[in-house]
């Protein structure tokens, strides 16, 4: 999509979109990725959307060197641990027309399959922030995950928790606000993402999509179907 798309698609005025922005066919942790998330508005009406490139991974400034950067959490441990900060206020969705998971082949390859709906996906997200060398404030995030159902739990035991785009939870999901009840939070989008499960299919793909180094992020092949 371009940025007036992406802006269209997702309700974000477009000063409000990353001038960064441009589409990726692949995605890989620790390489950037698109982030939606929104801001208190200085006229003290409703949040503003903002979309912005954002490293995948999520990192605060309290990580030690060399401590792993997760790209998912996992919903039923939301509430707690290091996640708690985060789903109090720095909730976002990751917009994306698909995913891609793997299973292994007769020939013991892994082979890519690429799960997707009939309209783009809005997968939640939590997101922190951390000041680079120049004082400049980055943000990283990491993917909510939830048991797998549906067409997904057949491929893999863990999928994102999706959210409609147009449900209202999704103004609740992205408000900057603290929650009054996180569980009670957390179990609306166990809710939402059941809605979205069932409208999952999918395809096979390329294994070129299987070597992060060599696959380009801006080949739209990667994601066609392989020929029967």
């Amino acid at each position: 999509m371009t940025r007036s798309e992406i802006a269209g698609e997702y309700d974000i005025t477009i000063d409000m979109v990353d001038p960064r922005w441009e589409p990726a066919w692949t995605v890989a942790p620790q390489q950037l990725g698109p982030l939606i998330h929104a801001r208190p508005a200085v006229d003290g009406g409703a949040p503003v959307r903002r979309l912005e490139t954002t490293k995948w991974g999520f990192e605060t400034a309290w990580m030690k060197p060399g401590q792993p950067r997760p790209i998912n959490s996992r919903i039923e441990k939301l509430t707690g641990g290091m996640w708690r900060g985060a789903l109090n206020g720095a909730r976002a969705a990751v917009p994306m027309s698909g995913y891609v998971e793997f299973y292994t082949a007769e020939d013991g390859k892994k082979t890519p399959v690429f799960l997707h709906s009939d309209r783009p996906l809005l997968a939640a997200a939590l997101y922190a922030g951390k000041q680079d060398e120049t004082g400049q404030w980055q943000h990283t995030f990491s993917i909510v995950t939830r048991t797998a159902r549906d067409h997904s739990g057949e491929i893999h035991d863990r999928m994102p928790c999706f959210i409609d785009q147009r449900s209202p939870f999704l103004d609740h999901w992205l408000s900057p606000e603290r929650p009054e009840n996180p569980q009670g939070l957390v179990d609306e989008l166990t809710a939402e993402s059941e809605k979205i499960a069932p409208t999952l299919t999918s395809y096979e793909i390329s294994r070129r999509f299987n070597n992060t180094r060599t696959a380009r992020r801006d080949d739209s092949t990667l994601l066609d179907p392989v020929a029967d």
